[in-house]
């Protein structure tokens, strides 16, 4: 019974280890209980993750099915934006990816950003309007600054535009 547990729990961090790298990595763990967070310890037992609300998730390591790592090489900043269905579709993205350039383009951000955003077009058709979503390939971890900066540059970008663009401004940030 304990070489049956202790193979079991070998086998599981050969599983989570190589999508770790080491502690700090920013990942979701997939069991019957989902978690996600940031890696505070790797034991033989148990991984310890810091959730983005501060819980400390004791997760043990037999029990992980799959491990999802967000912040291995690079990360990226996933925005949606909702224009109206009577909006210049073709203004909208042109907005929307002027305001990520210029965003991208700030000296605070500029070692942040690893490639240049993409502006991937209509990700859905929704009750309230098009959703348009845009990325941004960023360093590890640094996607959460950017998206609300990006949202405070985006509203200032459709007023001067007057407004015309989006009835809503409604900002979706993953």
């Amino acid at each position: 019974m304990v070489v049956e547990m202790r193979d079991k729990v070998l086998a599981t961090i050969e599983v989570i280890r190589p999508a770790l790298q080491a502690d700090g990595g920013d990942i979701e763990l997939h069991s019957v209980d989902e978690a996600t967070g940031v890696v505070e310890k790797i034991s033989l037992r148990t991984t310890v993750l810091r959730g983005l609300d501060g819980t400390v998730w004791h997760v043990p390591n037999g029990e992980v099915q799959r491990v999802g790592n967000m912040s291995q090489l690079w990360s990226v900043a996933l925005v949606d934006v909702d224009v109206a269905y009577d909006s210049d579709l073709a203004a909208a993205r042109d907005v929307i990816l002027d305001r990520t350039v210029e965003v991208c383009s700030r000296e605070e951000w500029a070692d942040s950003v690893i490639d240049d955003p993409k502006l991937l077009g209509v990700e859905a058709l929704g009750a309230d309007g098009i959703t348009i979503r845009l990325t941004v390939k960023t360093i590890p971890g640094a996607q959460w600054s950017l998206q609300p900066q990006y949202v405070l540059f985006s509203r200032v970008g459709f007023l001067v535009n007057n407004g015309s663009i989006l009835d809503s401004q409604v900002l979706h940030i993953y």
